[in-house]
C-alpha cells in the first residue's frame, strides 16, 4: 500500500507578511504606557486645535468684574487676575507651548544629525574637531546659556524678538542638539564598517549618497526616539524660560507664562496654577510614554522576535 502524499499548506494558511511599519505598529500597541501616552497626546492636539475655534472666547478678553473665579459651568479651569478664562488660554498657549517643542526639537535633530553624521562617517581630524566642540557645549550650562541670550532678546526693545516664540524657538534648538550629535556619530561609527558600505564604496558611490541613501535610513531608529523625548524636554525648557520670565511675554498665553503669572495666587486661587502645572506634566509624561514604548518597538531584536512570531 502505497503512503499517501504529504499534504502541503496552501496560500491561506501561511503567516501574513508584515511589513516594518505593520511590525513597530504591532510591538506599539503591546506597550499600555505608549498606547496611553499617544491617547493624550492626541487629546491635547485636538483640544488644542479645536477649543479656541469653537468657545468663542477670546483668549485674551478681560473681565475684572469675573477675576479670580473658581471653576464652574461658565469658566470650567475658573479665571485668573485679569479675569481671563483659563480653559481657552490653557489650549490656546498648548498651541504656543507644543510649537515651540516640535519646531525645537525639528532644529536639535537636523543640526545633531548633521554634526554626528560628519563626525561618524569622515572621522579623523573631523571627528576630533567635531566632538570636541560638542564636548565643549556640553559643559556650558544650558539654562545659563538660554538666561543670557533671553535677556539679550529683551534689551533689543523689539517686540518680535523679545516677546515673541520664534527667538525662544531658535536659541532653545540651537543649545540642544549635542546628545542627538554623539548619538548619530555612535552609529555611524558602527554603521559605516558593514559590508554594504563597503560594497557602496567599491562602486564608486558618493560619500553623501553613501551618508543619505545607506546608513542614515539605518541609524533612523534612535533618532526618532530622540525626538520623540527632545519635544517634552523643549516643552519643559520653554516653561521655564517663561516661568523665569525670558520666554514668551504676555499676551501670548503659554502654559510656563500662565505658570509665572498664577505664582503670587497660588495660595488664594490655586486652581491658576494647578491647571497649566498639571497640563505641562501630564503631556511631557505623555511624550515620554511615547518616546519609551518607540525604544523598546524599535529594538532590533524586538523586530526579530515579532516577526518571528508573525
Amino acid at each position: 500500500m502505497s503512503a499517501l502524499p504529504l499534504s502541503r499548506p496552501g496560500p491561506a494558511a501561511l503567516s501574513p507578511v508584515r511589513t516594518p511599519q505593520q511590525l513597530l505598529w504591532r510591538r506599539l500597541r503591546q506597550s499600555r504606557t505608549a498606547m496611553l501616552g499617544l491617547i493624550v497626546i492626541v487629546l491635547v492636539l485636538a483640544l488644542a486645535t479645536f477649543v479656541p475655534l469653537l468657545t468663542g472666547y477670546d483668549p485674551g478678553k478681560t473681565d475684572l468684574i469675573n477675576k479670580f473665579s473658581p471653576p464652574s459651568p461658565a469658566h470650567w479651569f475658573g479665571t485668573d487676575e485679569l479675569g481671563r478664562d483659563l480653559f481657552v488660554r490653557l489650549w490656546a498657549g498648548a498651541r504656543i507651548s507644543l510649537l515651540i517643542g516640535v519646531a525645537t526639537m525639528s532644529i536639535a535633530i537636523a543640526l545633531g544629525t548633521l554634526i554626528g553624521a560628519a563626525a561618524g562617517f569622515y572621522g579623523g581630524l573631523v571627528d576630533n574637531l567635531l566632538m570636541r566642540f560638542t564636548d565643549v557645549m556640553l559643559t556650558i550650562p544650558q539654562l545659563f546659556l538660554l538666561l543670557i541670550f533671553g535677556q539679550l532678546l529683551r534689551a533689543t526693545n523689539n517686540p518680535e524678538l523679545s516677546s515673541g516664540p520664534v527667538p525662544i524657538i531658535l536659541i532653545i534648538g540651537i543649545l540642544a542638539w549635542m546628545p542627538v550629535a554623539r548619538l548619530v556619530r555612535g552609529q555611524f561609527l558602527s554603521l559605516k564598517t558593514l559590508d554594504y558600505v563597503d560594497a557602496a564604496r567599491a562602486l564608486g558611490v558618493a560619500n553623501s549618497r553613501i551618508i543619505l541613501r545607506h546608513i542614515l535610513p539605518n541609524a533612523i531608529s534612535p533618532i526618532i526616539v530622540a525626538a520623540t523625548l527632545r519635544v517634552g524636554a523643549a516643552i519643559i525648557t520653554e516653561s521655564t524660560l517663561s516661568f523665569l520670565g525670558y520666554g514668551v511675554q504676555a499676551p501670548t498665553p503659554t502654559w510656563g507664562n500662565m505658570l509665572k503669572n498664577a505664582q503670587s495666587f497660588i495660595t488664594t486661587s490655586p486652581w491658576t496654577a494647578i491647571v497649566p502645572g498639571l497640563a505641562i506634566f501630564a503631556t511631557v509624561l505623555a511624550i515620554n510614554f511615547v518616546g519609551d514604548g518607540l525604544r523598546d518597538a524599535l529594538d532590533p531584536r524586538t523586530l526579530v522576535r515579532a516577526r518571528r512570531q508573525g
